[in-house]
């Protein structure tokens, strides 16, 4: 009778460890699934490429964003409101399926940095940055500027930075964007973001957006340019022609810096972010760029969409 006990307790502990083994290897399986699903949702949501650039394409509140993306405009929407310098990394991605077919070009009007030549005045041989964002402002404004206005800005904006943060001296994107932009002008409609693709930078610009890029002027090639050129140069970029795989530019290092064209290749290649200070040491090639959005304005004339005539 004992040994009819005995044989059911063995057998049914051995049922029970048979049945607690196939439960946990199930339910192992279900679990890790579930966190695959997790991470993979986690990883999409680190913002794809296009969600990226649909954001760019808008203002800083990304109201004009596609629906698409709506989640992804919520997670850069949020953190833009607690750190409105927040840096949107470009992930690498294959080459744009879009085929550029009209030149685009924003006449955005134009100054050298030195509009009467001064070049031994430090504040116009620095005022690369300064002029940029004065071509940027007065084309976002739909207001002229003439060689008198140009001087006398950039003076005051050389002026305002020298007591507010103690230099105008080489500034980055960054710093050019939030100090001279934002805090002098009043400019929020931008994004400082990092590129990393020649198309990346197209499609930025067709997409009716001018940029304003840092770059190491000497690997620009400009012949204008008093040899062998700035390390640290800043310039607008307000068009681009697919013909001839040509950026258009506002280049304040020159007085022929109007609508002065480098290929793309050459601007990718010299786009260079650089540290804010006096030579300060440049420790990496980041490619950070100012991207502002260009609003309809019906007082502006739209941008011009036809291939110039050969000077």
């Amino acid at each position: 009778m004992h040994t009819n006990w005995r044989k059911i307790y063995i057998s049914t502990g051995i049922s029970l460890v048979l049945f607690l083994s196939v439960f946990g290897f199930f339910w192992y399986r279900i679990v890790n699934q579930s966190n695959n699903y997790i991470l993979e949702e986690n990883k999409n949501n680190n913002l794809s490429i296009e969600a990226i650039d649909n954001i760019v394409s808008t203002n800083t509140i990304g109201d004009n964003a596609n629906s698409m993306n709506n989640e992804a405009v919520n997670i850069i929407a949020s953190t833009i409101e607690t750190d409105p310098n927040f840096f949107i990394r470009l992930n690498e991605v294959e080459q744009s399926s879009t085929t550029y077919v009209r030149l685009l070009d924003h006449e955005v009007p134009f100054t050298s940095q030195a509009p009467f030549a001064e070049w031994d005045d430090p504040r116009q041989q620095d005022g690369c940055e300064e002029a940029s964002v004065l071509m940027a402002v007065k084309y976002i404004k739909n207001e002229t500027l003439d060689s008198e206005i140009a001087k006398q800005e950039i003076l005051d904006c050389a002026e305002y930075q020298e007591e507010t943060f103690g230099s105008y001296i080489d500034t980055s994107a960054k710093d050019t964007a939030e100090r001279i932009l934002k805090k002098y002008y009043g400019i929020s409609i931008y994004k400082v973001i990092e590129i990393k693709t020649t198309d990346t930078l197209i499609d930025l610009v067709m997409n009716n957006n001018i940029i304003i890029a840092p770059m190491n002027g000497q690997a620009l090639e400009n012949p204008y340019f008093f040899p062998p050129g700035p390390e640290r140069h800043m310039l607008l970029i307000r068009g681009y022609d697919p013909e001839s795989k040509e950026f258009i530019t506002n280049d304040p290092g020159t007085k022929r810096g109007e609508a002065y064209r480098y290929s793309e290749d050459i601007i990718f290649s010299a786009i260079r972010d650089y540290p804010s200070g006096d030579n300060a040491r440049i420790l990496n090639k980041k490619k950070h760029i100012i991207v502002l959005k260009i609003e309809n304005n019906p007082k502006r004339e739209k941008p011009i969409f036809y291939k110039y005539e050969n000077d």
